[in-house]
C-alpha cells in the first residue's frame, strides 16, 4: 500500500501523478480492512512544538498562588505532545519544581493562623482563632 501526504489515493500508484513536495510513504499490512496510513514525523514541527512548551514553561518565573493558570496551561500543553516532542523539552524539571512548590504554598496557607481580640457582652476579652480551616472562641 501507499499513502500521499498522509492519505490513502484512490488510484494505483502507477495512477497517482506525484507533485512537487509529496510525502510518499510504500508500507505493508497483513489485514488492509483495519489499515491505519502510517505518518513520518517532521524533526522541525517536532522541535516547534517542544519550544511552544519551553516557552510556556519558562514564563512561569518565581512560584506564587498566582501563578497556578500558567503552570497548569504548561502542563496540558506538555501532556499534550508526543513522547518524541517531550523528549526536546528540555526544562520539565522547572515544571515539575513548580509544580510542587505551589502545592507547598497552597498546603501552608491553609494553616495560617488569625486572630481577632474584642469585647464579648460581658465585659471579658474574647480571641476568635481560625487555624486550619477551624474557627474557634476563646
Amino acid at each position: 500500500m501507499y499513502a500521499v501526504n498522509g492519505k490513502s489515493p484512490n488510484v494505483g500508484s502507477s495512477g497517482y501523478k506525484v507533485s512537487k513536495d509529496d510525502n510518499i510513504i510504500l508500507y505493508y499490512v497483513d489485514d488492509w480492512s483495519n489499515a491505519k496510513v502510517p505518518t513520518v514525523e517532521d524533526p522541525a514541527d517536532n522541535q516547534k512544538a517542544a519550544d511552544a512548551v519551553i516557552k510556556k514553561i519558562s514564563e512561569i518565573g518565581e512560584v506564587t498562588e498566582s501563578s497556578e493558570n500558567l503552570i497548569k496551561e504548561a502542563r496540558a500543553s506538555y501532556d499534550a505532545l508526543t513522547d518524541t516532542q517531550k523528549e526536546l523539552v528540555t526544562n520539565y524539571d522547572v515544571l515539575v519544581q513548580a509544580e510542587a512548590q505551589l502545592e507547598n504554598i497552597k498546603d501552608n496557607a491553609v494553616s495560617t493562623k488569625f486572630t481577632l481580640v474584642g469585647d464579648d457582652v460581658h465585659g471579658t476579652k474574647s480571641i476568635l482563632l481560625i487555624q486550619d480551616g477551624l474557627v474557634t472562641l476563646q
